[in-house]
């Protein structure tokens, strides 16, 4: 069989004033809605298993019209961009096991929000192939959709110094857990490589549970909870689930364990995006990583690039942008460069709407992105920053 993405899925986490989430995902219909960690504020909408990038971008287009019209007839407002602009101080996080394997990890995801892509791959050789690849990228996926320079402190608006504030968060979110749980994705080559890295991590994880290292929630972690009519608790356990994990792309191979019928052998989950606060924008990533990862199953690998990937760059990304330079080459040279390869990825494949969808990528490198799109306008109240992100999910791209 030759190496392919034969199935791709969105996870896009929209913020919500006005309305509950609860009613939201009660009304939701045809879509698929469920809650996020942030019960109230945050609603995830999935787009699952289409077979190309232009069915994914379309159903992309059409559900979040959709949602944003559901809302809005509802009374309530909707937007992007990756930060939760309300006061989650009073809130209480949904319990997962990692959100009760440590609080501060449970209280610090309430107020931030991303955009996620999957890859279902029918190759493990090509999977690991791609996610070498992909793990090196995210810098560049990073700056091409930071969107998240301001929170919400209370109910004052504060400003980070930076264009995306989701890395320096992680930092804070998983400061109990161990670094090998969410700090850099590690170089792995095959199936049995990701198994023998996760039960290492897990082990990690359960020591510093044992050693009272963690800021664990324990009777979260003990509660019993009934699912599909079987009871269980978070603890005791011997290894983490795949999504766990905190890589910025992490293997999932229990997407194809739990549902048998599509040809996929293992996903990839890509987790380093913000959220884009424009459809277009959501879009534009999407085709840029199919593009890519579309040319490395038809010609084996990428020109070489001068990144790594690791935390370190990232951190410089968030604060930089394009700005940043790494091995002597600016970020934004090295998007052009992706982007040339992409549209090959994506001509070849007879994708050529896609490939004008990347003409945006263009854009973002001389008019800034999202982060810097707003940081110009100098927002001083939550309110003003709230109704100009709703307006520009409205499709206003240029206000």
């Amino acid at each position: 069989m030759e190496p392919n993405v034969c199935e791709i899925s969105n996870e896009l986490e929209f913020c919500l004033a006005g309305i509950d989430a609860e009613e939201i995902i009660s009304r939701a219909g045809d879509l698929s809605l469920v809650p996020e960690i942030n019960v109230r504020d945050v609603v995830e909408m999935n787009i699952s298993r289409k077979q190309d990038i232009s069915s994914l971008n379309q159903a992309l287009y059409d559900d979040v019209l959709s949602l944003r019209g559901l809302v809005e007839s509802l009374g309530g407002f909707i937007y992007g961009g990756s930060s939760v602009l309300e006061n989650t101080s009073i809130l209480e996080p949904r319990r997962y096991r990692t959100t009760s394997l440590s609080n501060a990890c449970a209280r610090g995801f309430l107020d931030i929000t991303s955009q996620q892509i999957v890859l279902g791959i029918n190759n493990e050789s090509y999977a690991f192939q791609l996610y070498e690849t992909l793990r090196k990228l995210n810098p560049v996926f990073l700056a091409l959709t930071a969107s998240s320079p301001y929170s919400c402190v209370g109910t004052e608006l504060q400003a980070h110094g930076s264009l995306s504030r989701r890395i320096s968060t992680y930092s804070q979110l998983c400061r109990f857990f161990p670094p090998s749980l969410w700090r850099d994705a590690p170089q792995l080559s095959s199936l049995s490589d990701y198994q023998n890295r996760l039960q290492s991590v897990s082990e990690e994880v359960i020591q510093r549970l044992t050693d009272g290292a963690l800021d664990a929630n324990w009777s979260e972690l003990t509660k019993e909870r009934t699912r599909f009519g079987a009871t269980h608790s978070y603890w005791p356990f011997t290894v983490l689930e795949p999504h766990q994990v905190y890589w910025f792309i992490r293997p999932r191979p229990d997407h194809c364990t739990l549902d048998q019928q599509g040809e996929s052998l293992l996903s990839l989950e890509l987790r380093v995006p913000d959220l884009p606060t424009t459809i277009e924008r959501m879009t534009m990533i999407n085709s840029l990583v199919l593009g890519l990862s579309y040319y490395c199953a038809d010609h084996l690998s990428l020109p070489p690039m001068p990144l790594q990937g690791t935390y370190s760059e990232l951190q410089t990304v968030a604060r930089d942008g394009f700005d940043a330079v790494f091995g002597a080459q600016p970020l934004w040279k090295t998007a052009e460069t992706l982007t040339r390869v992409a549209c090959r990825g994506l001509e070849e494949r007879g994708y050529h709407d896609e490939v004008e969808r990347l003409a945006f990528i263009d854009t973002i490198l001389t008019q800034g992105s999202d982060a810097e799109i707003l940081l110009r306008q100098n927002f001083t109240s939550v309110d003003n920053l709230r109704s100009y992100l709703v307006r520009r999910l409205r499709g206003e791209e240029g206000q």
